[in-house]
C-alpha cells in the first residue's frame, strides 16, 4: 500500500536544493548528510532521506492530508 501526504511546497523546494546525486557525493565528502537525489531518470522528485530528516519531514505533513495511492 503506498500513502501520500502533502507538505508545503517550500519543503520540497528545499529538498530539491539539498539534494545531491550518489555521484556528486562520491566525488566530495562534505556533502555527507544531504539528502539522495534517486531514481532521477524515473521520476522526478524521488529522494533518499536519513532518519532524522524523515523526522523533519513527517513533522511538515499537512494534518487530514494523508491518502492511499498516489495523486
Amino acid at each position: 500500500m503506498i500513502l501520500s501526504f502533502e507538505v508545503p511546497k517550500s519543503v520540497v523546494e528545499d529538498l530539491r536544493a539539498s539534494a545531491v546525486t550518489e555521484r556528486q557525493l562520491s566525488m566530495d565528502t562534505s556533502l555527507t548528510g544531504r539528502p539522495l537525489r534517486v531514481d532521477i531518470k524515473k521520476a522526478p522528485d524521488q529522494f533518499g532521506l536519513r532518519p532524522e530528516q524523515v523526522k523533519d519531514l513527517e513533522s511538515k505533513i499537512i494534518p487530514g492530508s494523508g491518502q492511499e495511492g498516489l495523486k
